[in-house]
């Protein structure tokens, strides 16, 4: 009587197909795809509302429905791209996996609920769907913060790891400023002034897309010039 051996089972984040010789952190390609393809989706939506908001941005800018523009660009489109490629590149440029490919997939589908719903529910002034989006986008940056403090904890990894854990806090900073606008649209609890709001802004900009976009530059730069400068 013989007994068929029983093969391991996977280790978390392990992919059927993986081509031989990839390391075993990164993640399977529709990881970050999922999140470039709904930003390519969130591209039209943004087109579509300033297409729509134009005349309400000629007498207020701030109108919900320039904000719900606003708000398809930057969650919708520039953050979901973000993020998918800071799925990719963080196992890359640290050689650690993420904590797992299922925070990875969860985290994917609460941004893009939020990114979503926080757009609609400004453009229809429903604010049970603007509080509803803005938990969903805080469930969604809290899983992501969970999901890749492990490798980027990793020393000695140099300035792309460094900007990225800066990127990261713009995000929760971002985050929590954009927490407070939701809040303070249904009980009016604090005074949000125009810089208040300019500042929201430009953290989201700058000290998260921003940041992460030269972080991630600057480990991609010298691998695309190794691979096509002759010599």
């Amino acid at each position: 009587m013989t007994s068929e051996a029983v093969p391991p089972a996977p280790r978390e984040g392990a992919w059927q197909g993986r081509p031989a010789g990839l390391p075993s952190g990164i993640p399977p390609p529709s990881v970050p795809l999922s999140f470039l393809a709904a930003a390519s989706l969130g591209l039209v939506a943004c087109g579509a509302a300033l297409i729509w908001s134009r005349a309400y941005g000629i007498v207020d800018p701030t109108d919900d429905q320039v904000v719900a523009a606003a708000h398809f660009g930057m969650l919708a489109t520039l953050s979901m791209g973000v993020l998918g490629a800071i799925h990719q590149f963080t196992p890359v440029i640290t050689q650690r996996p993420l904590r797992s490919v299922r925070l990875s997939r969860t985290t994917f589908l609460t941004w893009l609920a939020g990114a979503w719903l926080l757009p609609f529910g400004f453009a229809t002034q429903q604010e049970y769907v603007v509080e509803t989006g803005g938990a969903f986008a805080a469930l969604a940056v809290t899983l992501f913060v969970v999901n890749s403090a492990q490798p980027l904890s990793v020393q000695g990894k140099g300035a792309p790891v460094a900007g990225l854990r800066f990127a990261i806090a713009g995000l929760v900073v971002t985050a929590c400023f954009g927490v407070v606008y939701v809040i303070d649209r249904q009980g009016n609890w604090f005074d949000l002034a125009g810089h208040v709001v300019l500042a929201h802004a430009c953290v989201g900009l700058f000290a998260w897309l921003g940041l992460a976009y030269v972080s991630v530059s600057e480990k991609l730069w010298p691998m695309f010039l190794l691979a096509h400068v002759p010599g």
